[in-house]
């Protein structure tokens, strides 16, 4: 995994920035959960039917299946990326918004699981993006109904729940649809990765599994990443302080939460100050960029100036917005390069073109999609 920045190679406490970021991710692995997950809770199945969708849908199956492979006698996952993955089909839809693609892993998986026989046993992994992955839309709505929807629900910086709760009237298969489509008598088991914060199970992904008969299980969430970060940076030595969740426009949490741990006392150990939460960005130019971009550029001009000063933001999922970027890195020398450079952060903020200011200083984070979801983190060091 790659975490190419200027900044982050030059500063002082770039390695630990780098070391606590990764540890989080670690943290949330959604191979290495969904094994434990399986060894504790699938040892007495003998006929597993395994169902994966969202941004970590592969890695999830994947550890399902390195525990319980020869017991799974179908299923099906649905995911944005191609992926390896033995033992079950694998269906690509199409993130942020539904495409015909979405449209028949949608119908495809509602026909997969209502396959399931008395004495099977329903596996369930659903994780942050299954949303738009798969779609069975209801009579009388449109595949561009529900794009239309999306777009303007994305451009307007609606909360996430909101989202969801609205694509559930939407479509046959959200809400508890492809619980329905599961026959009598098979036990059925959700198992979450949460990207939307308070763990709630019911949320995510607009709830395909939220039924009483199925038993949801949550496997992690932002908060699970957040403390692997805090025992990280504990484990080198710094003072470690966690905030409460940012929500909110990604500009405004950005320089609000920024200030405030600047003008914090200072002390003779290194500080760290981190963050969850997953902010919004209501689209007012035509730049390019995602939340966590602009949380950090909006954060910048508070670490002026501080030699010591060092914030990453990321998106855990390693895609913030529609960008190859997953967040960026800033320090106290960002603002007055970005100046000699021609750059005008208010500018640059203004017109939510937050990438191509991060792009021109070499200080954008790309990892990749990471194949886990989480919602997103913030560090700072001071």
């Amino acid at each position: 995994m790659s975490w190419t920045s200027t900044t982050l190679a030059q500063h002082p406490l770039g390695p630990l920035a780098h070391r606590v970021l990764e540890a989080a991710l670690r943290a949330v692995d959604p191979r290495a959960l969904c094994r434990a997950w399986a060894t504790e809770h699938l040892h007495d199945a003998q006929r597993i039917r395994l169902f994966a969708m969202g941004k970590a849908a592969c890695a999830m199956a994947s550890g399902v299946l390195d525990v319980a492979g020869p017991r799974v006698v179908g299923g099906l996952a649905v995911a944005k990326h191609p992926g390896e993955l033995g033992g079950i089909p694998l269906l690509l839809g199409h993130h942020p918004t539904p495409t015909q693609a979405s449209l028949d892993a949608g119908n495809a998986m509602l026909q997969a699981v209502s396959e399931a026989e008395a004495g099977d046993t329903v596996v369930a992994l659903i994780s942050g993006g299954t949303s738009a992955l798969l779609e069975a839309p209801i009579d009388g709505v449109s595949l561009a109904d529900i794009v239309e929807h999306t777009r303007a629900r994305l451009r307007d910086g609606t909360s996430i729940e909101v989202l969801n709760a609205e694509r559930r009237a939407m479509s046959r298969l959200k809400g508890g649809g492809l619980a329905r489509a599961v026959p009598r008598g098979v036990t059925t088991h959700a198992v979450v990765l949460s990207d939307v914060l308070g763990g709630d199970v019911h949320t995510v992904g607009s709830g395909p599994f939220d039924a009483p008969h199925v038993t949801a299980h949550l496997l992690a969430d932002n908060t699970t990443a957040v403390a692997a970060a805090a025992a990280a940076a504990r484990d080198a030595g710094a003072d470690v302080d966690i905030t409460p969740p940012v929500r909110g426009e990604a500009r405004v949490e950005g320089v609000r939460w920024a200030q405030a741990r600047m003008t914090a006392p200072p002390t003779d150990a290194v500080r760290c100050t981190i963050v969850g939460g997953e902010t919004v960005v209501t689209v007012r130019g035509h730049g390019r960029g995602g939340r966590n971009q602009e949380f950090a550029l909006a954060a910048a001009p508070a670490l002026m100036g501080n030699p010591h000063a060092l914030l990453a933001t990321l998106a855990t999922d390693g895609e913030d917005g529609p960008t190859d970027a997953a967040g960026a890195v800033v320090d106290g020398t960002t603002v007055p390069r970005a100046l000699e450079r021609g750059l005008d952060p208010d500018d640059h903020l203004r017109r939510n073109d937050a990438y191509r200011f991060f792009d021109a200083l070499d200080d954008l984070l790309r990892p990749g999609p990471t194949g886990t979801n989480v919602c997103d983190l913030a560090v700072l060091f001071s």
